[in-house]
């Protein structure tokens, strides 16, 4: 038996997809799994409130609380909102409680000790869960997995190109412990070697490991929205890629479709789009990346999911200026990866046409196969 350590209980589209991804990839692998049901918040108070402070040692997470009380007063001040987020939030609900199978919910970290020692292997992965703040809590670390029981990391991300000098003992310590260690973007094999000297391979998203008729499988209804349409998917702030879509649909006279106010509410979102469904959950966000005529966009699994459905899309820099945690490093690195660097837009409205997708699947076909030949020899599998 394998256990998965995903963030599952993010309402965030690439978290929900990679761990039914991760799944769903090991359940074609005869590899009988299932996800661990853990979350710090299960644990006592004092514990919880010694890993809060030390988290807010970080710029990021300070931000994400400031970010969260903001939230929390714009909620109230309209019933749209309100409403659609906690709709948001069923969809999501919905999706975890029908199609990812966990073990039982686990108590606290001895629990967690106990329930790990049924596993052979214990995958960590994917998404950004080795982000500094996640080191301090010490969960996607594994270091509270028995000796003997095998320890691997699938497309994990650090999230930052260089890890702060107040945790880069702890860091090396996990790492030294783990093996088998793979992620998702250069800077992450960098920062393995570096601070543990140990070797990590490159690897793709576990939702690239699914074919496009493998997620098609997954939805299996039929459009949900009947007229052509320009598909905004934007995660970030930023006036500029609002823009862009704007001027798109100028140009082809297509609506926009819009997701509103992902990770926080966000003012510009107020007044963009011509239609912002707020009931969505990962299958419907499928739907509306297959379905679109174009894609714009500033997240990863945005840019993922147009690629795997042969869209015509447009990537934007999450952030408008490079900071050490942007997440546009393993958007460029995807890209180039594939030969699709010039869909990293920035100013002007490009050629639309992806003319040949049959060379980004020759080069994906080739890329999954790699990332599949980690995976097996990382648990042994024959």
């Amino acid at each position: 038996m394998i256990g998965l350590v995903t963030c599952f209980w993010v309402k965030n589209y690439g978290s929900a997809l990679q761990s039914y991804a991760t799944q769903n990839i090991l359940d074609k692998l005869n590899m009988e799994n299932e996800t661990i049901n853990y979350s710090v918040a299960n644990e006592p108070l004092l514990r919880r409130l010694n890993i809060i402070l030390h988290k807010l040692r970080y710029p990021s997470v300070r931000k994400a609380k400031i970010d969260k009380y903001i939230n929390k007063k714009e909620l109230h001040k309209s019933e749209e909102y309100e409403k659609g987020v906690k709709d948001r939030i069923q969809a999501f609900d919905s999706f975890i409680k029908d199609h990812i199978r966990f073990s039982e919910q686990i108590k606290d970290r001895k629990h967690l000790e106990e329930q790990s020692l049924k596993y052979s292997t214990i995958i960590v992965g994917s998404d950004q869960l080795w982000l500094p703040e996640n080191i301090e809590e010490d969960y996607y670390t594994l270091t509270w997995v028995p000796k003997g029981i095998k320890k691997v990391s699938y497309a994990t991300s650090f999230g930052v190109s260089t890890i702060p000098s107040m945790i880069r003992k702890k860091t090396r310590e996990f790492l030294m412990e783990m093996d088998g260690i793979s992620v998702r973007e250069l800077s992450g094999v960098n920062i393995v070697k570096e601070i543990s000297g140990k070797n990590a391979e490159i690897v793709l998203d576990p939702t690239l490991l699914l074919t496009r008729k493998e997620w098609d499988n997954l939805d299996k209804r039929n459009r949900m929205i009947e007229e052509k349409y320009i598909f905004c998917y934007f995660m970030a702030k930023g006036q500029k890629k609002r823009k862009f879509a704007e001027n798109l649909k100028e140009k082809t006279g297509y609506k926009i479709i819009v997701l509103k106010h992902l990770d926080e509410f966000i003012p510009e979102d107020e007044n963009f789009g011509d239609y912002a469904p707020y009931d969505i959950g990962p299958i419907e966000f499928i739907n509306l990346i297959k379905y679109a005529e174009y894609v714009c966009t500033d997240s990863f699994h945005g840019t993922v999911f147009s690629i795997i459905n042969h869209k015509d899309f447009f990537t934007f820099s999450r952030y408008e200026k490079e900071v050490q945690e942007s997440t546009n490093t393993r958007l460029v690195s995807l890209l180039k990866l594939l030969g699709l660097e010039n869909r990293m837009n920035n100013d002007e409205i490009m050629n639309a046409t992806i003319t040949n997708y049959d060379d980004v699947d020759r080069k994906l076909l080739k890329l999954r196969e790699n990332s599949l030949t980690y995976l097996k020899d990382a648990i042994d599998w024959n």
